[in-house]
């Protein structure tokens, strides 16, 4: 049974919060965050920057998207509703 991941988070969580099961799921498979620190911020919104490219078939496989979380075609996955975004360092410019 497949992980459904809401557009936005619960009222009293952080806006980036229905996108850390993908988060946690990807590091499971072996990716690393690039950076020191988990979340981000900047004028679009929180970003965790990933160091290898985000493998979309097991994200797809693992998880039930809403229309508004999607991946980019660099390959980063955004949520339109929060502007968060899961990225990978050569993504990290879009």
């Amino acid at each position: 049974m497949k992980v459904v991941i809401t557009s936005t988070p619960n009222a009293a969580e952080p806006s980036y919060q229905n996108l850390e099961p993908i988060l946690r799921y990807l590091l499971d498979l072996g990716n690393a965050i690039a950076t020191d620190y988990r979340w981000g911020q900047d004028r679009t919104g929180y970003f965790c920057t990933l160091t290898y490219r985000i493998d979309k078939a097991a994200v797809l496989s693992k998880f039930t998207l809403p229309s508004d979380v999607y991946f980019s075609d660099s390959g980063a996955l955004w949520c339109g509703a929060t502007g968060c975004r899961i990225q990978f360092k050569s993504s990290s410019c879009e």
